[in-house]
C-alpha cells in the first residue's frame, strides 16, 4: 500500500464547529414560513450537503411556495452578514493535526460544500488559509457531494494517486463522495447518534487526536 503524501479535509463539522451557525441561519430564513427544525434534524438530513441542495430539500419537505434559488440566496445573505461576528470555533485538536501533517511533509487540501465567499472568510478569520495548497468549494464544481466530482477534481489537482491520499469527513454525504472517488476516508465524529450514518468510512475516530495517533502507529505517512 502506498504511503500517504496528501490529506484532504472537509471543512464544516470536520475542522470547524460551524454546523450550529448554518443551522441558525436556516432557521432565520424559515421563520418567515413559520417553520423551525431542531438541530438533530439538521445534522441528519441537511449537514454535508450544499446550500442549494438544502434549499431544494426544504422546499420539497415543507411544501414551501418559494423558488429554492430565492431561499438559498436569503440564507447566503444571512450567513455573509453574520459570519464575521459568529462564534465558530475550531474543533478539538484541529491545529495539532494540521501541524502534524505539515511536519510530516504532507500536502494539505480542502474540499467543502460551502461557497467560496464563506470559505475564504472562515479560513482567513481562523488563520487556516495558509495551510492549504488549494480549496475546492461549492462554486468550483457542477456536482456537489455526495457526487464524487469534488474529490475527483482534488485528486487531479493534487497530482497524487488516490492511494496516496486520506480524506477526513464527518457526514454520510461527504464519505459517499470520497469513497465514490476511490479514496480512503476517515471519519471524525464524537456524536454517538451521528456515527450510525457514517459506518461506510474506513475508520471512525472521536477526534483528531485519535486519528493522528492511529496514523503514527500504523506509519502511514511517507514521502
Amino acid at each position: 500500500m502506498n504511503q500517504i503524501k496528501g490529506i484532504i479535509f472537509d471543512l464544516d463539522g470536520t475542522l470547524i464547529n460551524s454546523e450550529h451557525f448554518y443551522f441558525n441561519c436556516w432557521n432565520i430564513v424559515l421563520k418567515k414560513y413559520n417553520i423551525q427544525f431542531d438541530f438533530n434534524t439538521y445534522i441528519q438530513e441537511y449537514a454535508g450537503f450544499s446550500m442549494r441542495d438544502n434549499a431544494h430539500l426544504l422546499v420539497k419537505t415543507y411544501n414551501l411556495k418559494v423558488d429554492p434559488n430565492i431561499l438559498s440566496e436569503n440564507r447566503d445573505k444571512i450567513a455573509n452578514s453574520s459570519i464575521e461576528n459568529s462564534n465558530i470555533e475550531l474543533l478539538p485538536h484541529t491545529l495539532d493535526a494540521i501541524d502534524f501533517f505539515k511536519s510530516a511533509n504532507c500536502n494539505i487540501y480542502l474540499v467543502t460544500s460551502s461557497t467560496r465567499r464563506i470559505v475564504d472568510k472562515i479560513l482567513t478569520t481562523k488563520g487556516l488559509k495558509k495551510y492549504f495548497e488549494f480549496s475546492i468549494t461549492n462554486d468550483d464544481v457542477m456536482n456537489k457531494k455526495p457526487h464524487p466530482e469534488p474529490y475527483l477534481k482534488a485528486v487531479k489537482m493534487s497530482q497524487l494517486k488516490p492511494s496516496e491520499l486520506i480524506v477526513f469527513e464527518d457526514t454520510e454525504s461527504g464519505i459517499k463522495a470520497a469513497k465514490a472517488a476511490q479514496l480512503r476516508c476517515f471519519a471524525v465524529q464524537n456524536e454517538k447518534e451521528l456515527k450510525k450514518g457514517i459506518l461506510s468510512a474506513d475508520l471512525i475516530f472521536d477526534d483528531f487526536a485519535q486519528a493522528v495517533e492511529h496514523i503514527k502507529n500504523q506509519k502511514l505517512l511517507g514521502r
